[in-house]
């Protein structure tokens, strides 16, 4: 089965489940509102990335938009945080919050959530990152209708819903929307201005005159969470002018051509060694805004030429890894061997026999 196939499954699924029996109670949210009610969110206690407590309680009076993710993550989890920050850019009502969950509890710490967090979009403090724990998730999740489980297949470890949910101020789920459609997208900007509250100022694109300058975009649009970590995308440094080889191993020199089609399309053109898991940002950018942002990326200063990179399989966790002389390995039986973090680095080196056919 496809992993296409399955996120289908999963989005469907998701949207299903919210239609259910449930989705109607008689007497424990409004019935006069202009949104379907669906089911009332769970209780939970869970720290957020700075380590504070964070409750279904603590969110009552805020409307707010969550999803699901795991930072180990190089194939939906990007894109859910992509549209996350775009979201985050247009919604400019201070009252309103956004949660991203960990599925992936034995991983995604509060210290490994604030680093994450910090490569998306610095300082935006309506975004809690939420560290889960194995024992509670599993319900929390299934009573909110969320698939999150194991797979065993090494390039999605886990499987989840890659949608959004978006819930009012009583704490009662209204909407589910599939991050992969730009149509459900804006829908759930038009159905957070009919949630029962206080005026709420309308989301809005930016002006002309507003985030022209390409640096502002660059960072808005969250693009420092992928191009700072190799591991999911590429260094965009000194880029233009350079040679570069793609995943159909074919080569192509950079220009401002090759830069506009990878931010439209960017599957078209995919750099050899690293994953699929940059969104089209076709929808969300103006010509004007296009421009400034391909202005800006011309002028980062070039590094140190990229290390070659090859994509490889984690033999401790089986997730896909875009493997360099800076990922993490280790050499054994004249083999060497790629990790997604020093964690199974560690694992491996104190128990190889566990990980690699006798």
């Amino acid at each position: 089965m496809t992993r296409a196939f399955w996120l289908a499954l999963v989005t469907v699924g998701l949207v299903a489940a919210s239609l259910r029996s449930d989705a109607a109670p008689a007497d424990s949210g409004p019935s006069d509102a202009p949104l379907p009610v669906y089911r009332k969110v769970p209780p939970f206690s869970y720290p957020d990335q700075d380590g504070h407590p964070t409750t279904d309680v603590q969110l009552l009076g805020h409307p707010w938009i969550a999803n699901f993710i795991f930072t180990r993550c190089t194939t939906a989890c990007p894109i859910l945080s992509a549209r996350m920050v775009m979201l985050q850019r247009k919604i400019s009502d201070p009252s309103v919050r956004f949660v991203s969950i960990s599925v992936d509890p034995a991983h995604d710490t509060p210290a490994v959530l604030k680093a994450y967090a910090a490569r998306w979009k610095v300082g935006e403090t309506r975004w809690k990152l939420l560290s889960t724990d194995r024992q509670t998730l599993p319900t929390f999740a299934a009573l909110l209708g969320i698939t999150a489980e194991e797979t065993g297949d090494p390039t999605d470890p886990i499987i989840h819903s890659d949608g959004f949910l978006l819930i009012d101020a009583a704490g009662f789920v209204r909407g589910a929307y599939r991050s992969t459609d730009e149509g459900q997208l804006k829908q759930l900007l038009t159905d957070l201005l009919l949630l029962p509250r206080d005026a709420t100022p309308a989301p809005r694109p930016p002006a002309p005159t507003e985030l022209v300058n390409g640096r502002e975009l660059f960072v808005a649009l969250g693009c420092p969470g992928c191009h700072t970590d190799p591991k999911l995308g590429s260094p965009l440094g000194g880029l233009v002018g350079s040679t570069v080889r793609l995943s159909d191993g074919k080569t192509i020199k950079v220009d401002e051509a090759y830069l506009r089609e990878s931010i439209l399309d960017p599957g078209a053109k995919r750099r050899e060694g690293y994953p699929a898991s940059m969104p089209s940002y076709a929808a969300q950018l103006g010509e004007w805004q296009l421009r400034a942002l391909i202005d800006y990326v011309k002028t980062l200063p070039a590094t140190a030429a990229a290390p070659v990179r090859q994509l490889s399989i984690d033999p401790v966790c089986k997730m896909e890894v875009s493997a360099g002389a800076d990922t993490p390995h280790v050499e054994h039986r004249g083999k060497t061997y790629w990790f997604c973090s020093d964690e199974c680095r560690q694992k491996f080196t104190k128990t190889p026999q566990h990980y690699i056919a006798p």
